[in-house]
Parts: structure tokens; sequence; C-alpha cells
């Protein structure tokens, strides 16, 4: 038989049967006395069971007991005999897939102290469970009847909807009733395993199929891309590695609703008929399929699993990576700087890369900080002494770091197709970069005011007002029938029923409003709209991680420019509240981690020149929540309540040489 390895993923074959032998006396001396008994047969999944009766005039030192698939040890245990006498034991034969019924070896290895051993080998007929049934257990914790159909396999027909995660369990066999459960792991179909197993078909209404011997199960949604079958990585996100030349048909199957999907516009040309013409150079590339996004991304590739970067000549690929929630395909990214969310610019024309993203949804109409690299990862860029030079009004490129900005007072349309062109034709130490506006796209939208102020739409969900409000004012939004299960900043606003009233100190705000998230946000600005600059004129910034600006999966990083500002409810004094939830929550208000904090706060804005103080006592009725590191930075000294809410006070008004900070429990 073939080694372990190989049995798992070969073709089917026999135990090889061996004849019942005993080697007594090997090592030095004569080996101890041995009598066995154990079954003549048993079943894979149950347990193999043995009693040895050992007697020796010498001392004796270990049994071990092992079962073979022909050479190959799949089971054993190793008992410590102290004296003569019978010993019990037993361990499970292992059920994998592809191996049939066949025989297998018993093999007991009796030694003495002195190293005198004797071995027997027995005969064991080993065969795959004849299961009365299956039964498909759904993650909603319904359960459906797989009937036997033939030997090993088993089905259940039914409506499911067109997607069912399940895992499959086995009806009760061997001597004690057992039950064996199929999941979803790394190499699909896995004894045990944890996941779900993603079962999908075009139909609601299907036949869901599983072999007990090949671990083969049936139906899961098969893509191809060009004739290639694309790998799933889970139940919605698949992907191909396909060579394609520019002009070339791309033709995906296997998806009913193909017409009402996205293709990576830079990429793929879609037509009126549904058909796609790939644009970029010749090569090879993968297209990512995202099933709940209906989206078709696109990256260069060098290999099947190495992403291609760029030559140097000028060809190849460039990579766009940037901060949270400024960039990203099909929609804004929530996590900034991660080399995995690295977008790939289309080689267009020798040496001439593009990126076109829709303002308000793929790109931020207000606030852009991104980067361009030779590759999907840190190393080589363009920045530094090689900052790409720019020709647009619309984006600023810093001289040193490379970094691309939307220019002061700039505000892209929402809707807006705005196109990136990184043109290296004069080589790649001479980079021209281009930004312009090259279409609109229809997204709808609600006329909004708030405290009379018309609402810029920022995306088909998102507005903003840079708006002059003064503490204690009381403030009406018009343009959204009803508030009623809106998370209200409460930093920033206080409310009471229907009535709502501004608590920070009077000044201009950037007051910002989600329609899909249903949440009312917003942060102290000076006239132009750009941040205070320091703690006198308002400005303290919150930086590093388990705080969110919204909810915990927009995460504050470390980064100085995207500190989060406090509101500043009395002169000098400053707020941040939220309720504590778990890591990554998407909840609007869950803002604080429960388990993780570890941040500052800046005095001033988009530096690390002025820090809070180090050495602070924290007060209030959850004092004893925070500590501070010798770095100065404040951490959780024990967990806090999930779902409570608790809010971090700062107050500089008071003089002396340390500010006041007090963390309470509302």
């Amino acid at each position: 038989m073939k080694k372990y390895l190989i049995m798992l993923a070969a073709a089917l074959v026999m135990f090889t049967a061996c004849n019942n032998k005993e080697n007594e006396g090997t090592g030095t001396g004569e080996g101890p006395s041995v009598e066995v008994t154990c079954p003549e047969s048993g079943l894979m999944g149950d347990d193999f069971t043995f009693s040895v009766n050992i007697e020796d005039k010498v001392a004796l030192s270990t049994l071990k007991v092992e079962l073979l698939f022909d050479e190959t040890v799949v089971g054993e245990a190793t008992i410590r005999t102290a004296a003569n006498g019978v010993y019990d034991g037993g361990f499970p034969i292992p059920f994998y897939k592809n191996i049939p019924d066949g025989v297998a070896t018993a093999r007991f290895t009796a030694q003495n102290t002195s190293f005198a051993k004797t071995v027997k080998e027995i005969d064991v007929a080993v065969s795959r469970p004849d299961f009365e049934y299956l039964t498909l257990i759904g993650a909603d914790g319904e359960s459906h009847r797989m009937e036997k159909v033939s030997r090993n396999n088993y089905a259940f027909e039914g409506s499911l909807g067109a997607s069912y995660d399940a895992q499959i369990e086995t009806a009760p066999f061997g001597s004690d009733g057992r039950k064996i459960v199929f999941g979803y792991g790394s190499t699909g179909v896995e004894v045990g395993a944890s996941g779900m197993i993603p079962f999908a078909s075009a139909s609601a209404d299907y036949t869901v199929s599983f072999n007990t011997l090949t671990f083969e199960a049936a139906p899961f949604t098969t893509i191809t891309v060009n004739g290639t079958v694309s790998v799933m990585s889970d139940k919605t996100h698949f992907a191909a590695v396909i060579d394609i030349q520019k002009g070339a048909a791309v033709k995906i199957e296997g998806i009913e609703d193909i017409a009402s999907w996205t293709a990576d516009p830079d990429f793929i040309e879609t037509a009126a008929d549904g058909s796609m013409r790939f644009l970029a150079a010749d090569g090879k590339y993968k297209i990512s399929i995202s099933l709940q996004e209906k989206y078709f991304l696109v990256e260069r590739m060098s290999s099947e699993t190495d992403y291609a970067r760029l030559d140097s000549e000028g060809s190849g690929a460039v990579w766009m990576i940037g901060g949270a929630n400024c960039y990203g395909k099909p929609t804004m990214f929530k996590e900034g700087w991660k080399t995995q969310r690295g977008l790939c610019l289309a080689e267009v024309e020798p040496k001439v890369h593009q990126l076109t993203l829709i303002a308000g949804e793929q790109l931020s109409a207000s606030s852009i900080d991104v980067k361009l690299f030779h590759q999907k990862d840190w190393g080589g860029e363009f920045g530094g002494t090689n900052p790409p030079v720019s020709s647009s009004n619309l984006i600023t490129v810093g001289a040193s770091d490379g970094n691309i900005h939307l220019a002061s007072g700039v505000t892209l349309d929402a809707g807006g197709i705005y196109r990136f062109t990184l043109d290296l034709t004069g080589g790649v130490n001479s980079p021209k970069l281009a930004f312009e506006k090259v279409g609109q796209k229809e997204i709808g939208g609600l006329d909004i005011e708030f405290a009379g102020t018309k609402m810029t739409q920022m995306s088909s969900t998102s507005y903003q007002a840079l708006v002059s409000l003064t503490k204690g004012q009381s403030i009406s939004v018009s343009g959204i029938s009803s508030l009623s299960g809106w998370t209200i900043d409460p930093d920033l606003f206080s409310v009471s029923g229907s009535a709502i009233s501004f608590v920070p100190v009077t000044g201009k705000y950037l007051i910002e409003l989600d329609t899909a998230r249903q949440y009312i946000s917003g942060s102290r600005r000076a006239d132009d709209g750009s941040y205070p600059q320091t703690m006198e004129e308002g400005g303290l910034f919150l930086v590093g991680y388990g705080v969110g600006a919204v909810s915990l999966d927009s995460e504050i990083d470390w980064t100085a420019t995207k500190g989060h500002p406090m509101a500043e409810v009395a002169p000098k004094v400053f707020q941040f509240t939220g309720k504590a939830g778990a890591q990554g929550s998407s909840v609007p208000g869950e803002r604080i981690r429960y388990d993780y904090l570890s941040f500052k706060y800046l005095m001033k804005y988009d530096s690390w020149d002025l820090q809070n103080s180090k050495g602070l006592e924290f007060g209030g009725n959850a004092g004893d929540k925070l500590k501070q590191t010798g770095e100065g930075n404040i951490e959780l000294a024990s967990s806090l309540e999930e779902g409570a809410v608790y809010r971090l006070t700062v107050d500089f008004s008071k003089g002396g040489e340390k500010e006041v900070v007090t963390f309470d429990k509302l």
C-alpha cells in the first residue's frame, strides 16, 4: 500500500494482507511471553481494542501496539508494563478518504528491561461503515436526512436557497453508537473540520450529495474564466489566473446574472450585449470574483502565485496603497496602509499605467492619502528622490514622500469618475502623473439641510456641511423622514426625544451624515474647513489602537494625519464617548474595544511635537481601568464591560503641570 501522505490523495488501493507471525526473543535474551486477544475485524472511525497478557522472568518495560495500513502506522498506543499481567487498551481506526475495505496489520511489541522483544502481528479486516443515513445540519440549525442512494453515496433533495452552509453527520455506528462529522477545511471536505461546507447552486431547489468514500460533495459553484476553473477561497470569493492578450475576449461562465455585474474598467471593457474585452497589456492576470459584491477585480501576475512588479523599463505592474476609507475597489477599504489592499494599475499602453475610481464609492471625495509602489508590498516606490510630477490642479504630490493628496480646498464631485495616469515613457526615474475627471455616475440622493445649511452629497449615502454652531443651540435636520433609530455622536449632540441640542463650544464644525449607517458625527474646523492646528484653537486628536471614529471597523491608527478630533465641550476640556465593543465591530457608536486599548492624544494637528503628559493619574468611576506606559501610551489596566458606555475626559483648564484625565462608565 502507498504511504500515508500518498494514501490521502491517491487512487483506490487495497490493504495488503499480512500473515500472522510471531517473532520472539529479539534483542538481548528471550522476550516476554505474549498472548493477544483482539477483534479480527473493525470499522473505520471506530476504536481498535485489545487485551494482552504478558509474562516474563525479567522485569517488563513497555507494550507497544500499532495498526498499519501496509507499512504505514495509522494508530498506536504505548503502555508501561510494570508487572506481569493483562493490559487493555485501544485507539481509533482512522477514517480516511479513498481507502476501500481491506486487511490491516495489528502489531504487538512487548519489551523487557533487557531490551528483549516479542513481536506478534495479527491480520485485522477493516471496512468502511455502511451508514443507514447521513444528516445534513445547516448553519441555521435545521437538519435534513440524507438517504442512502448506493454504497457510500447519500443525497437530500429539497429547497435550501442558492447558498447553504452546512456540516454532515453520520448515523450512529460502531460499538458505542458514535458519529462522524464532516466539515470544510483547507483541502475541502474533511473529517472533523469545523468550517461549514459551502453548498451553492444557481437554483434554490437542488440535491445535496456526499460520498463517504471519496468525500466528494455537491453542488458547489463552478466558475470558469476563459475556460480556466476558478479556485474558491470561501463561498463568495473565487479567483482564476489566466494568460490573455490585449483585445482578447473575456468569457466568464457559471454566473447566471452576469449582466448585473461590474468588471474592473481599467482592465475589462463591457459592451451593451454583455460581452467583455481585455484592455491591458498582454500577460498573466488574476481575475478575482466576488459573488457578494458582484465585481471582477484584475491584478497582474508574474506566475500563478506571485504578483507582478514594475521592471526597470517602466512596464509590468504599478500598485496603489493608501489610507483607510480613502480608496479601494469595488468600494473603499476600511483598512489603511495594508499591502494586501494594493490596487493594480492597468498598463493600457507601453509604460503607461492607469487607475480609474468613482468619487464617494471608491475614492474619498474629501480626503486622499495614497502612494504608488513598484510592487504589491513595501520596497520600490514613487517617493523620496523620485516623486511623480503632477500636472493636475486637483491633487498635490509630496515633494519628499510622494504621497498623493487632494489640493487645498478641493472636493471631488460625488459620483465623479476620476482617473490616475502614470506615464513612465520617459523612464522610471521621470514619472509623470495626471489626475482628471473622465465621467459622471448618477448616484441619486436626498436634499438634506442641517441647522439651516444645505449638506453636500459626498457619496450615494454620505453628506457633509461646514456649519457655524453655538453651544446649546437647537438643531434641525430636514430631508430625512425620521431620525428614529439613528446613532448621533454623544460628544457633539444631546438628544431628548426628537429634540437635538449642540454640546461643544461655539465654533465652526464639519458635520457628517451617513444615511446607510444612520449616523451623525462631526468635528471642529477652522473657517476654511481645515482642522484646528493646536489645542488652544480647539484641537485634541486621538491616535492609536482600540478606539474607532464611527465604529471599531474604522479603528484609528498611529498615523498623526488620521488623528481623531475629540470634542471640546468646555474651554480646554475635551471628551470622547463610546460603547465598549469587540474588535472590528461595525455597530455605529461602538468606538472603544472592551479588551484592548493603546492610544495617545496629540495637542498639535499632524504632529508628534506635543503629546499627552507622562505619569498621568486617572480619575472617574472607572479610573482603575486605565494605566500609562513609560512611553506615555494609555492602555487598559483591566477589561471593560462589553456593551457599557464609557467617556474619556481630558481637562486642561485647571492649570498645573499636567492635565486632569477621567474615565467614567456612564
